[in-house]
């Protein structure tokens, strides 16, 4: 796997922070990010690709009923999960038009996780976990997320650690900082 890293400011602390992801991720988390600056509908849509598009309408509320049945537990011994899927769905929702300002604080996981997921939840998940435990400081994010800080000073270790697992790394704190956002 290609690992992403940069060394940033922490936000909580006053020091530095490592920030390691997978190189995907990272550019995934930067490209959501720049989309959610977007001032108007039309903005957003013309920067979007098809399929990000799709999944920001669906996060805003605009599902296809198909995109909403499938994610939630219809079938699956919940007594009127159909009934209860139709009665939300709005089949006459369109989105707004090219002009309409766009409010990226309305985007929403439908699992009520953060949207675009945070960094460090990331990193807690697609790090290993035996650097995560040597080099990070895990806390408790928003939702209940279980997220991890990793120490700058270990960074020569850590990624020479990840390189013996066979992964390359590269340093790309502008990648890393543009997925963060704030």
């Amino acid at each position: 796997m290609d690992y992403v890293y940069g060394v940033l400011p922490s936000h909580s602390r006053g020091e530095e922070e490592l920030v390691v992801l997978p190189e995907d991720r990272a550019e995934e988390l930067a490209e959501i990010r720049d989309l959610l600056r977007s001032r108007t509908w039309g903005e957003l849509r013309s920067k979007a690709s098809p399929g990000r598009y799709r999944e920001l309408l669906g996060k805003l509320g605009y599902h296809e009923f198909a995109e909403l049945a499938a994610e939630l537990d219809i079938g699956a011994g919940v007594r009127g999960a159909l009934e209860m899927a139709l009665a939300e769905f709005d089949p006459h929702a369109v989105p707004p038009g090219d002009r309409e300002p766009f409010d990226p604080d309305e985007v929403a996981d439908d699992s009520g996780a953060d949207y675009p997921p945070d960094p460090h939840y990331l990193q807690n998940l697609l790090v290993a976990p035996d650097i995560v435990d040597r080099w990070g400081r895990r806390y408790e994010g928003s939702h209940q997320m279980s997220c991890v800080m990793l120490q700058a000073d270990g960074l020569n270790d850590i990624i020479s650690s990840l390189e013996a697992h066979g992964h390359t790394c590269r340093e790309d704190a502008e990648l890393i900082r543009a997925g963060i956002g704030g």
